[in-house]
């Protein structure tokens, strides 16, 4: 079985191409850094097939909270499902998400939340899930300065005198 980051929520600039949703094919390079298979999206054309090496090309990335990853991963679903209600008309395209809403498995994943640069040098951004395994190995590839701080704990405050009156 193909081991894949699932994006299940991709943003789309207003020009330029950008990485889409869907099961992309996850593998190590050569170096053992982890990156993916993915084609560049477009509003006319489809780019060629590209990898996305996480440590190179992350511009920022962040865990994503495990409610919030379950609840896209089952609208992605639903939405790709609703899609193929086709000449069936509303209806069955209503049936054809909440089936497949319903049927989207959704133990066993983590989230994260990726920033990066298209071809024209344009902040894009995909939230993804994949097994925690793949997640966490993305996470240790990718250089600590590229990691979301605001999901880290708050210092504590250092402790101040009290003034005797």
């Amino acid at each position: 079985m193909k081991r894949t980051v699932n994006i299940v929520q991709a943003r789309q600039p207003k020009r330029g191409r950008y990485i889409g949703e869907g099961h992309h094919e996850y593998f190590l390079t050569p170096d053992g850094l982890p990156a993916m298979h993915f084609r560049w999206r477009g509003l006319l054309f489809n780019g060629s097939k590209m990898d996305f090496i996480f440590p190179r090309d992350v511009v920022q990335i962040g865990l994503i909270a495990d409610d919030a990853a379950k609840s896209a991963t089952r609208w992605s679903s639903a939405h790709g499902a609703s899609l193929k209600g086709g000449a069936g008309g509303v209806v069955t395209s209503l049936v054809s998400a909440a089936i497949g809403a319903a049927a989207t498995r959704t133990s066993g994943i983590k989230g994260f939340g990726v920033v990066y640069k298209n071809e024209d040098g344009i902040l894009l951004a995909f939230m993804a899930v994949a097994p925690p395994e793949i997640v966490d190995e993305i996470f240790r590839a990718v250089p600590l300065e590229k990691h979301d701080k605001s999901t880290e704990a708050p210092a504590s405050p250092e402790p101040t005198k009290e003034s005797k009156t």
